[in-house]
């Protein structure tokens, strides 16, 4: 079976967790653990049970700009007009600060919806080039040429 590979770009990521603003940047703290006998294991020997993760400015950047809505390159080019050449080679970078927030559980992905051209509403989208079936033999004229 062939692998169909997605183009990250036009992914849209949205936030699984909230973070707070600190001095202009952003800070999500969130739970050391997902089970719960762990965490009151943790307390019992007085060990943390949150994570506080700093992001840096262009990290902040990219976090203000997950909403749900835009893709990566709508993020990207937002981030390019901002940073300028100082964030080259962009794409690299935030797909990987992406890939990373993603694995650490702060972010997922979904795909964008495709939007149909106005005035098609109940219009059903075509399977692409007609292949002919369920179609009797018809000649050019539109006689029925099967036996």
């Amino acid at each position: 079976m062939e692998q169909v590979r997605e183009n990250v770009l036009e992914k849209v990521p949205y936030r699984r967790v909230k973070g707070k603003t600190v001095d202009g940047k952003v800070r999500i703290v969130r739970p050391k653990f997902s089970k719960p006998w762990k965490e009151k294991a943790a307390k019992a020997f007085g060990f943390p049970i949150e994570v506080s993760i700093n992001l840096d400015a262009r990290s902040t950047a990219a976090w203000k700009l997950i909403d749900g809505k835009r893709t990566v390159r709508e993020i990207g080019e937002t981030m390019h007009d901002e940073f300028g050449e100082r964030i080259e080679p962009l794409y690299p970078r935030l797909a990987y600060l992406l890939r990373i927030m993603e694995m650490n559980g702060l972010i997922g992905f979904r795909r964008p919806r495709r939007r149909r051209p106005k005035g098609l509403k109940g219009v059903k989208p075509s399977s692409g080039p007609d292949d002919g079936e369920g179609k009797t033999e018809e000649g050019a004229d539109g006689a029925d040429t099967s036996d």
